[in-house]
C-alpha cells in the first residue's frame, strides 16, 4: 500500500482551468471518493494521479515517490497502480484469463503469470471462466475481470473510473459492497470518481464534494450528509428542501408559524432566511406549517410528499394513507440548517 499527497494541483486547458490548486492527501488503504457533477474536474485529477494527464502545477506523490511535479513526470507503467475504467477496457479477442494475465506478461513475469491470475480471479468470484470470452460474460464479470486485471499484479494503489455505472440498480448495489470488501481484505488503497452520490456514501471511508475544480468538503459520508459545510454540498449530498422564512429571536416562522431553530450564530433576530432541512427531518401531523399534498411517489420503503406550503414545495416523507389535495401540517425537526 501506499498513501497518495496531492498538493496545489493545477490542471488547465487553454484558459479554461479544470483543477485549480486541489490538495488532497489519501491515507493507506483508505478509500476516498472524487464526488461532483459532470465538468467539476474529479475524472481529470484522476487522470493525472494516473499519470495520463500531465499537471499544469502542483505536484502528485504516491508513497514516497514524486510521480508529478516540477521537472519530474514518472510515466503510468513506473507508478505501479491499477485502474478500472468507466468502459471497462477488456479485451474482447482475449479470454478472461489472457485478460488478466496480461499486464504479467507486460511486466516481464510470465512464469508466474497464470497462478497470479488464477487467484486474482478467485478473489473477485470469477473461478471457471477463465476460458470465456468478454462477450460471454454479462456486466457484472466483466467489470470483475477488469478489477482482478487492476489488481493481479499488486498495486500500490487502485484507481476506480465510475466502475459501476454500466451496471443496473440492483447490480451497482451488490457490486459495491464486494469492491468494498475486496480492497478492505487486500489492503490497498483507492481513489475512485463517481457522480453518484449513493455509491459515494456506501463505498468511501472519506468523500471529497467537488465543484469547478476545488473542494468543498472533504468528509466521512456521515460528515457530508449530516453536517454539510456549505449549501452546494448539502444540495448535491442527499435530497434538500429549501424555504423561505423570517428569522425570529428564537429561530424563525413561515406563513407565521414558529419553527424550531436555533438562529445563526451573530445574525440578527429579524429579516428574511432560509431553512433547509432533509425530507426525512420533517414529518406530517396535526401541528406544524399549514400545506396541501400537490403530488405523491411511492418509493417502497417510504412514501414521499411533494407539499406547497405558503407557495413553496417541499418534500416530506410520510404515511400512506394520504392523497393529493389532503390539507396537511409540516414539523419540522431541529435537524435543519438555517442560512440567510
Amino acid at each position: 500500500m501506499a498513501d497518495v499527497r496531492i498538493t496545489q494541483l493545477v490542471k488547465r486547458y487553454g484558459d479554461n482551468e479544470v483543477v485549480r490548486g486541489l490538495d488532497l492527501h489519501v491515507q493507506d488503504g483508505e478509500i476516498v471518493c472524487l464526488l461532483g457533477p459532470s465538468g467539476c474536474g474529479k475524472t481529470t485529477t484522476l487522470r493525472m494521479v494516473a499519470g495520463l494527464e500531465t499537471p499544469s502545477g502542483g505536484t502528485v506523490h504516491i508513497g514516497d515517490q514524486l510521480a508529478s511535479g516540477p521537472g519530474t513526470f514518472v510515466p503510468p507503467e513506473k507508478r505501479q497502480l491499477g485502474m478500472v475504467f468507466q468502459s471497462y477496457a477488456v479485451w474482447p479477442h482475449m479470454t478472461v484469463l489472457d485478460n488478466v494475465t496480461f499486464p504479467l506478461k507486460v511486466a516481464g513475469r510470465d512464469a508466474d503469470a497464470a497462478d497470479l491470475a488464477r487467484k486474482a480471479l478467485a478473489s473477485v468470484k470469477l473461478e471457471g471462466l477463465e476460458a470465456r470470452y468478454p462477450h460471454q460474460l454479462s456486466g457484472g464479470q466483466q467489470q470483475r475481470v477488469a478489477l482482478a486485471r487492476a489488481l493481479v499484479a499488486e498495486p500500490r494503489v487502485l484507481l476506480l473510473d465510475e466502475p459501476l455505472s454500466n451496471l443496473d440498480a440492483r447490480l451497482r448495489e451488490e457490486m459495491r459492497d464486494e469492491i468494498r470488501a475486496l480492497v478492505k481484505r487486500i489492503g490497498v488503497t483507492v481513489i475512485f470518481v463517481t457522480h453518484d452520490q449513493e455509491e459515494a456514501l456506501g463505498l468511501s471511508d472519506r468523500v471529497a464534494v467537488m465543484e469547478r475544480g476545488v473542494i468543498q468538503q472533504l468528509d466521512t459520508p456521515e460528515g457530508l450528509y449530516e453536517r454539510p459545510a456549505n449549501g452546494l454540498v448539502a444540495r448535491f449530498v442527499g435530497t434538500l428542501n429549501e424555504l423561505r422564512a423570517e428569522r425570529t429571536l428564537h429561530g424563525a416562522a413561515v406563513a407565521g408559524v414558529d419553527v424550531a431553530a436555533s438562529p445563526t450564530t451573530g445574525a440578527p433576530d429579524s429579516g428574511a432566511c432560509v431553512l433547509a432541512f432533509r425530507p426525512e427531518n420533517a414529518r406530517l401531523g396535526e401541528a406544524g406549517i399549514p400545506g396541501e399534498i400537490v403530488a405523491k411517489a411511492y418509493l417502497g420503503p417510504t412514501v414521499r410528499y411533494r407539499v406547497r406550503i405558503d407557495g413553496q414545495p417541499v418534500l416530506v416523507d410520510g404515511p400512506r394513507n394520504l392523497a393529493v389535495g389532503d390539507a396537511v401540517h409540516v414539523a419540522v425537526d431541529r435537524a435543519l440548517v438555517l442560512a440567510s
